[in-house]
C-alpha cells in the first residue's frame, strides 16, 4: 500500500506516518525504487499507535512499551493521571470563563482588578485553571534538545582533535638520533624549551628541547651554529661543565661545547653535576642577559625591554600540550553537558511526580546526588586554596578511581533491576551530574595549579 492510500485510510496526514516512523514506532519496507510499501502488519502498528495516541498515551511512552521498558498497566496508570490533572485544569478554567461570559461582553469592558482577585482566590482554595507555568517549561526543554544535538557532535570533534594533535605533536616532537655522534641540522621539532645555558666565553646560547634530546646552538645574535641530538630519553638534563655539553638521563652523552663535536659516552654518576635548573624568565631584566619562555629567547636591552634572538616557528603553538588538553577537556566538558541537558529534560518532566517503587534505585539516586555534591565541594576547596594557601588537595586520581568504579557496579546493578520510567529518568540525570561534576573537578587541579604558580 502506498501512502496516499494509507492517509485516506487512518484518516491521518502522511507528516504523522513520517513522524512516527522517524520516532522508530515501525519501520515500513522499501522497494527497489527506495519507495516505501506498507504491509498489513505496518497498518496494524499505526492503527495500534493512533489508538494509543488518542487515550493520552506519549510518543515516548508507546516507544517503551514497544521496547519492554515500560509496562502498559503502567503506561495507562500516566496517561490516565494526565487526563485527569487536564481535565481538573480545564474544568476550572472553563467555570472562570462562563463567569467572565456573563459581566462581560466585550473586552474593553473587562475589569482585571476583579477578575484578578478572583482568580488568585480559587487557586489558594485548590481550584485548578490551565497552567500557564509550563509554557516556558516547554521552550526549555526544546532550546535544551536542540543545544545537546548541535553541542554534541561539536564536542566529539573537539576532543577528537585535541587527542589527535597531542599524538602528532608527540610523534612529531620525540625524536631517536642513531647518530649521536654527528652533528645535526637545526631542529625545529615542535617541542617548548625546556631551559636554556649560555657560555660568556664563547658567547653561545645553547636551546635545549626536553622530549626531542637535541640542544640548538646559536650565537650572541640569533645565528644557528650546531645542533646534537641524542637517541630517545625520558626527561633528560642538560649542563655545561668545563667546556662540555652534557645531555643525560642516566647516560651522559658529552659533546664538545665549541663545535659540538662527539666527546664520549659516560655513566651520570661519574659526572659532578649540579642539576642546576632555571628560568630565567621574570619580571626583573639586566639588559645584556638571556631569558627564555617554552617559545622563545630573548636578551634585555638598555632601556630594560627583550629582544627575541631565538624563536619557535609559529605552526609549532599547535603542538602544545596547553592546546591539547585544552580542546580535549573542552570536548569531555561539551559531551558531558550535552548528556547532561538531555538527561535533564526527562528528569524535569518526571522529577515532581516520581515514586521510587524500588528502594536499590532511591539507593543509586541518593548516592550519585552525595558524590555530586562531593565533586562540588571538592572544586570549591581547591580553587580557595589555590587562592589562599600554598598547597593543594591531590586527591582527583582516588576520586576518580571511585568514580569510575562505583558508575560501573551501581549501573550493572541498574540493568538487572526493574525500574519505573521515572525512576531510570531521575537515576539517569544524576548519574549525568556526578560525570560531569567531576569533569569540573579534574579541571579544578590544572586551574588550581595554574593560580598557585
Amino acid at each position: 500500500m502506498k501512502i496516499k492510500e494509507l492517509e485516506i485510510l487512518l484518516s491521518i496526514s502522511r507528516s504523522n506516518i513520517r513522524f512516527y516512523e522517524k520516532q522508530g514506532l515501525f519501520s515500513p519496507e522499501r522497494k527497489d525504487n527506495n519507495y516505501r510499501e506498507y504491509t498489513e502488519q505496518d497498518i496494524k502498528v499505526l492503527k495500534k499507535i493512533i489508538i494509543l495516541r488518542k487515550m493520552g498515551f506519549t510518543v515516548e511512552e508507546i516507544k517503551l512499551i514497544q521496547n519492554n521498558e515500560l509496562s502498559f498497566t503502567e503506561a495507562m496508570t500516566n496517561a490516565q493521571q494526565r487526563i485527569e490533572d487536564e481535565i481538573e485544569q480545564l474544568n476550572g478554567s472553563l467555570k472562570f470563563i462562563k463567569q467572565v461570559a456573563k459581566k462581560n461582553s466585550s473586552f474593553d469592558e473587562f475589569d482585571i482588578e476583579e477578575h484578578w482577585d478572583t482568580i488568585i482566590e480559587s487557586e489558594k482554595s485548590g481550584e485548578k485553571f490551565i497552567d500557564i507555568y509550563k509554557d516556558f517549561l516547554e521552550l526549555e526543554r526544546e532550546l535544551m534538545q536542540r543545544l545537546a544535538k548541535i553541542l554534541f557532535p561539536i564536542s566529539v570533534v573537539l576532543f577528537m582533535c585535541g587527542i589527535a594533535i597531542g599524538l602528532l605533536g608527540r610523534a612529531f616532537c620525540t625524536r631517536s638520533n642513531d647518530d649521536y655522534t654527528s652533528i645535526q641540522s637545526e631542529s625545529f621539532v615542535p617541542d617548548t624549551i625546556e631551559t636554556v645555558l649560555y657560555d660568556e666565553n664563547l658567547k653561545q646560547i645553547y636551546v635545549c628541547y626536553n622530549d626531542a634530546n637535541c640542544v640548538n646552538v646559536y650565537s650572541e645574535e640569533g645565528k644557528f651554529l650546531w645542533c646534537v641530538a641524542t637517541p630517545y630519553m625520558r626527561n633528560s638534563y642538560f649542563e655545561l661543565q668545563d667546556d662540555k655539553l652534557i645531555i643525560c638521563d642516566g647516560d651522559a652523552y658529552i659533546y664538545d661545547s665549541q663545535n659540538g663535536s662527539f666527546l664520549g659516552l659516560e655513566n651520570e654518576e661519574k659526572l659532578n653535576l649540579t642539576y642546576d635548573w632555571e628560568n630565567e624568565y621574570d619580571d626583573q631584566f639586566t639588559e645584556g642577559n638571556f631569558y627564555f619562555d617554552s617559545f622563545q629567547v630573548y636578551k634585555a636591552s638598555a632601556d630594560g625591554t627583550l629582544d627575541v634572538i631565538v624563536s619557535r616557528p609559529w605552526w609549532h603553538h599547535i603542538f602544545d600540550y596547553p592546546l591539547c588538553l585544552g580542546l580535549a577537556f573542552l570536548g569531555t566538558m561539551g559531551i558531558g553537558i550535552s548528556i547532561f541537558l538531555e538527561k535533564k529534560k526527562d528528569y524535569y518532566a518526571v522529577r515532581k511526580t516520581v515514586v521510587f517503587e524500588n528502594y536499590k534505585a532511591k539507593f543509586i539516586k541518593n548516592y550519585f546526588k552525595a558524590t555530586t555534591v562531593i565533586h562540588t565541594v571538592y572544586t570549591a576547596l581547591n580553587i580557595i586554596c589555590a587562592f589562599f594557601t600554598d598547597w593543594l588537595i591531590i586527591g582527583i586520581i582516588p576520586l576518580a578511581l571511585h568514580m569510575i568504579i562505583s558508575s560501573i557496579i551501581l549501573w550493572n546493578m541498574k540493568d538487572r533491576l526493574s525500574w519505573n520510567t521515572g525512576e531510570t529518568h531521575v537515576v539517569d540525570f544524576w548519574w549525568a551530574a556526578e560525570i560531569g561534576s567531576f569533569v569540573i573537578a579534574f579541571l579544578s587541579v590544572i586551574v588550581a595549579s595554574a593560580i598557585a604558580g
